[in-house]
C-alpha cells in the first residue's frame, strides 16, 4: 500500500511537471509566432505599390512561416517528451 501511494505521488508530480512544461512551450511558441508575424507584416507594409503581388507574397511567406513554426514546435515537443520520459524512468 505504501509503495502504491508513493508511486501515485510520483506519477502526479511528473504529470504536473509535464503539463507545466507543455504550457510554457505553448506560450513560448505563441510569442515567437507573433514576433514572426509582426516581422512579416512590417516587411509587406513597404510594398504597398502592387496589391496583387503583395497578397501573393504574403500568402507564400505566411505558409512558409507556418510550416517552419510547426516543424519547430513538433521537434521541441518531442524533445521535451523524450526528456520527461527519460526522467520518469
Amino acid at each position: 500500500m505504501k509503495f502504491r501511494k508513493e508511486e501515485d505521488l510520483l506519477y502526479r508530480k511528473f504529470e504536473k511537471a509535464r503539463k507545466e512544461e507543455e504550457a510554457r512551450i505553448h506560450a513560448e511558441f505563441r510569442e515567437e509566432w507573433e514576433r514572426e508575424l509582426d516581422k512579416l507584416a512590417s516587411k509587406f507594409e513597404s510594398l504597398r505599390d502592387d496589391p496583387s503581388t503583395v497578397s501573393r507574397m504574403r500568402a507564400k511567406e505566411r505558409e512558409e512561416l507556418e510550416r517552419h513554426m510547426t516543424i519547430r514546435r513538433d521537434k521541441k515537443r518531442e524533445q521535451i517528451t523524450r526528456k520527461l520520459l527519460e526522467h520518469e524512468r
